[in-house]
């Protein structure tokens, strides 16, 4: 059962829940900034291939306020358990980190160099993260059920075996009775 430790704490034995995953490597084709999020060239994309797959996650943009979002097929239903945007080697080294946040379909990401933000609508941030090799590795896990008030899968097949077990009692007793002269 869940909530065994408060209201949304529940134990990691916990097997009444399920739980979903959106991941995607995020990409920063170099390219002309048009302003308000949009691009005449380039851009973010999800780079998907046999390296790099993309689960849940149907693309990126760029909002007017210069943060990336990612638009999902899943997570507007869902809990967030974790989420994670880590820079790869190419943005570490220019100082660049990202945090994520994430709900109602949507992931969004703020990325910012040696702490100040980078806004995303203006060509000189865009020139600093845009590389063909430059990657946001992206991972949510989310709650797609949890039971809630309900036996756990475990309490459930053990309610089913005394059930059982019943049943075979029952059953050795009347085999037992017909095996009487």
């Amino acid at each position: 059962m869940a909530d065994e430790y408060g209201a949304y704490k529940d134990s990691s034995v916990n097997d009444d829940i399920e739980w979903g995953k959106i991941a995607c490597v995020v990409r920063f084709e170099p390219g002309t900034v048009a302003g308000g999020g949009a691009f005449t060239s380039g851009g973010p994309y999800i780079h998907a291939n046999s390296g790099h797959i993309a689960v849940g996650a149907t693309g990126v943009s760029v909002d007017a306020s210069g943060r990336l979002v990612i638009t999902t097929d899943s997570l507007g239903n869902g809990t967030v358990g974790t989420a994670n945007a880590d820079e790869d080697e190419t943005l570490s080294s220019l100082g660049i980190q990202a945090g994520i946040s994430g709900g109602n379909g949507t992931l969004t990401l703020k990325l910012a160099q040696n702490g100040t933000f980078l806004d995303l609508t203006q060509q000189a941030a865009w020139n600093i993260v845009a590389s063909p090799d430059a990657n946001i590795w992206v991972s949510v896990d989310y709650v797609k059920a949890r039971g809630v008030g309900l036996p756990s899968k475990a309490d459930q097949a053990l309610t089913q075996i005394a059930q059982m077990n019943q049943r075979l009692a029952s059953i050795e007793s009347a085999l037992e009775s017909l095996q009487q002269p």
